[in-house]
């Protein structure tokens, strides 16, 4: 790593990901937010979905606060786990309707317990969960940028940019930045495996964004990984 000292280790492992990230940003699904042109009913079916993954996000952060001997740390963890609650609670009030997990959905869940369940320190952990919140909070910046840019009539335009809006707000980005910065004091051992993990985990958010496309009957029977 010392060519790379320049960078943070959070930085280093984006910047491996950049070409899933740069798929994600130019995803169908994130492109038709921008535009209002994706259907109400796939929107709420990838929220609805997004509900069911952030119950168990929150819920992460909760048991790494629990394994964390460092108080700074700890509250930390429980700041970004009450962030994720209240994210998931307003997209549970937006979307009240319950749905079962797509394959897409269980997959990414699991390998995010899968991980927690390793004997890695809270810091190394963060791999599997820093790229849903930086993607998230990359993605809301360019395309608050261009919906901008598309001069759209925010009067005729309600439906999604509210979404695009929590996602650029300085409040995500300050959540990000903080889970960032926990992933940057990852222990040497686990540097490798860690960023390996990060990249896993984007392939997942990507694969979480091509199944929120396909119909709800056929996307509970997609196949998991």
């Amino acid at each position: 790593m010392d060519s790379q000292s320049v960078y943070r280790f959070s930085e280093i492992c984006f910047i491996k990901a950049k070409t899933i990230v740069d798929d994600c940003l130019q995803h169908t699904l994130l492109a038709d937010i921008v535009t209002g042109k994706l259907s109400s009913q796939l929107f709420q079916q990838f929220s609805s979905q997004d509900v069911l993954f952030l119950d168990k996000f929150s819920r992460a952060y909760c048991e790494l606060a629990l394994r964390c001997e460092n108080f700074e740390t700890f509250h930390k963890l429980l700041l970004l786990a009450k962030n994720t609650a209240e994210e998931r609670q307003q997209l549970a009030t937006l979307f009240p309707n319950r749905t079962l997990p797509t394959g897409a959905t269980n997959t990414y869940i699991r390998f995010l317990q899968t991980n927690l369940r390793k004997s890695w320190s809270p810091y190394a952990c963060m791999a599997a969960l820093v790229p849903c919140m930086k993607l998230y909070a990359y993605i809301g910046e360019q395309k608050w940028k261009e919906f901008l840019e598309l001069n759209l009539d925010s009067t005729t335009h309600p439906p999604y940019q509210w979404w695009i809006k929590f996602y650029s707000s300085e409040h995500f980005q300050q959540a990000t930045r903080i889970a960032e910065e926990l992933l940057d004091n990852c222990e040497t051992e686990y540097l490798d495996e860690a960023q390996q993990t990060y990249i896993q985990a984007m392939y997942f958010e990507k694969q979480f964004f091509d199944n929120s496309l396909l119909p709800l009957h056929e996307n509970l029977h997609t196949k998991e990984d």
